[in-house]
């Protein structure tokens, strides 16, 4: 963002000042199309797998120069490791959520088993939330 004061004729490129709310707005904003461009990307990439398998098959005859592209685009697309990343991330933040709903739930049980059983569950998803996003 660029400061232009107009009203003066000034041109500067210091950056405006933002506020928290607005800085915390872009950043969430640019969390969301980063996640949707990682399911975006699994999608495209569960569509060359499958293009991969159906020129691979048996059944299937086409060129060899054809065969080679599918292929070597099928081996470009198959390492992934931001889009898988990405995907992990919003994993865990789903299993975050139930870790906390298992959480509450254990604060609000009625027998000690309960609490017990809800509080077990909470601790292995939040162990499970941490190995999502540590998987490479």
């Amino acid at each position: 963002m660029k400061n232009i004061v107009e009203n003066q004729d000034i041109k500067t490129d210091k950056p405006l000042p933002m506020s928290y709310e607005a800085l915390k707005a872009e950043r969430d904003a640019l969390a969301d199309r980063v996640n949707a461009l990682a399911v975006e990307n699994a999608a495209l990439k569960d569509g060359f797998e499958w293009l991969y398998a159906v020129v691979s098959s048996d059944e299937v005859s086409i060129p060899d120069e054809k065969y080679s592209s599918v292929t070597n685009a099928a081996a470009v697309l198959s390492e992934t490791p931001a889009t898988s990343a990405a995907l992990a991330a919003i994993q865990a933040q789903g299993v975050e959520k139930f870790a906390d709903m298992c959480r509450e739930k254990s604060k609000l049980a009625t027998t000690a088993d309960s609490c017990a059983g809800w509080s077990n569950c909470s601790v292995h998803a939040s162990s499970f939330a941490i190995r999502l996003r540590e998987a490479k």
